[in-house]
């Protein structure tokens, strides 16, 4: 990486076929970087040269719901990244929230991970303790499996919620400006409803 531009992503060097090439995308997340250069080098291996691919980087824009910064009439900052969830993507999103700039405090939305198999609880209890390590300040929980998540993250940083009104309720109450809100979970969570509702 070249230059981290915080919320507007990054600039970087690749090395396609002996050529160096710079690139820059609005992608945040260093694991969208991973991606971004298995792309590249498999569009390098079928013959496109690195200006055509360089070029394909920098218009690419996130998709909705997958990490995707909106902004809000309170003046924080909202993360969607609720189009799904399971541990390495809730790790990296984690990660990611971290590394971004942020004038206030690190708060998320995070609700279950589903269709993760007969260890799904331990994967739940594993993302507390994730969490608890992390530098958010404060997890709001949404759904029956994070309450294995909850148990290993407490009260002081986390609160365990009903239902996606009373998510709403809690986050508008707490939030400041300048925060930056991660909202996370499966597909069927449909936490984007939150994520709309604080706009």
């Amino acid at each position: 990486v070249i230059e981290d531009r915080g919320w507007e992503g990054y600039v970087f060097d690749m090395q396609l076929k002996g050529d160096r090439v710079r690139a820059s995308t609005a992608l945040l997340g260093e694991h969208n970087l991973y991606n971004i250069l298995a792309a590249a080098a498999a569009a390098s291996t079928v013959g496109l040269d690195g200006i055509h691919i360089a070029g394909a980087i920098e218009t690419f824009a996130a998709y909705t719901m997958r990490f995707n910064p909106v902004p809000s009439k309170g003046g924080y900052r909202i993360v969607d990244d609720s189009y799904n969830a399971n541990p390495a993507s809730m790790a990296a999103a984690v990660e990611a929230l971290e590394g971004l700039p942020c004038e206030g405090r690190r708060i998320a939305v995070i609700g279950d991970m589903r269709e993760l198999g007969e260890r799904s609880r331990q994967y739940h209890r594993d993302l507390g303790r994730l969490l608890k390590r992390s530098s958010l300040w404060k997890v709001f929980l949404l759904g029956d499996l994070v309450e294995e998540t909850f148990r290993e993250l407490g009260s002081e940083k986390g609160a365990l919620l009903h239902d996606k009104a009373e998510v709403v309720g809690a986050v508008r109450a707490a939030v400041r400006e300048g925060d930056v809100i991660l909202v996370k979970g499966s597909r069927l969570s449909r936490l984007e409803e939150v994520a709309e509702a604080l706009r």
